[in-house]
């Protein structure tokens, strides 16, 4: 039901969506923010569209949270461009309730942070 999609991740008292177009090349990112605190939820799509949407993503903000895979093209962007670095992080929802689960193996798993609402 189009109800059910109309969450927000906490913190964020809102999310915005960025749409980049450019000479046949795509991108979008989706940002959370709460007062001068953003959280980058997903930056996906041609890097060559990652500049003018990190721009974007940016205003406003004192303090931006990043959530991406360390391998993804836009965190390769980031770090190259943005100065972005990283830290692992647990995440609590995948942690195994039996030994037979590799914890190894689950945590190279990696969600979009929408896609877990």
């Amino acid at each position: 039901h189009p109800e059910d999609y109309r969450q927000l991740p906490l913190p964020a008292e809102r999310v915005d969506f960025l749409w980049c177009e450019n000479q046949g090349k795509a991108a979008y990112a989706m940002i959370g923010g709460s007062g001068e605190v953003g959280f980058l939820y997903e930056l996906v799509g041609d890097a060559d569209c990652f500049p003018a949407l990190w721009r974007e993503t940016c205003r406003g903000y004192r303090r931006l949270f990043v959530n991406d895979r360390a391998d993804s093209p836009s965190c390769l962007w980031l770090a190259d461009h943005a100065g972005v670095s990283l830290k692992n992080k647990s995440l609590t929802m995948w942690l195994p309730l039996s030994e037979r689960v590799g914890v190894t193996h689950l945590r190279q798993w990696y969600i979009s942070y929408f896609d877990r609402i």
